[in-house]
């Protein structure tokens, strides 16, 4: 875990040297670069900044993810970057299908 470390989830149009093209449609910066950028109006059209990282042990995520702890739902612009995060989490689990 590490509580000083940021990144920010955004549209693909902005890009630097630090960006991860996630699926064509969202990318992720780690770089402070891009927080001057969207201070200065220069950045991306549509962001989530996030501060702080937990990771996994090796094959952790794995185990998680087959006892059912996590719930995964198709990824959307619209839930990453909705300016209304009040429904959220309604709106994932709307995705959601459960496995057979």
């Amino acid at each position: 875990m590490d509580p000083q470390i940021g990144f920010v989830l955004h549209s693909v149009d902005y890009h630097s040297d630090d960006d991860v093209d996630i699926d064509g449609r969202v990318a992720l910066t780690s770089g402070p670069e891009i927080l001057r950028d969207i201070g200065l109006g220069k950045g991306p059209q549509q962001s989530l900044v996030a501060f702080g990282y937990a990771g996994w042990g090796p094959s952790q995520l794995d185990d998680e993810l087959l006892k059912g702890v996590w719930t995964v739902v198709p990824e959307d612009p619209a839930l990453v970057f909705d300016d209304d995060r009040t429904n959220v989490w309604t709106d994932a689990m709307a995705r959601h299908k459960p496995a057979r």
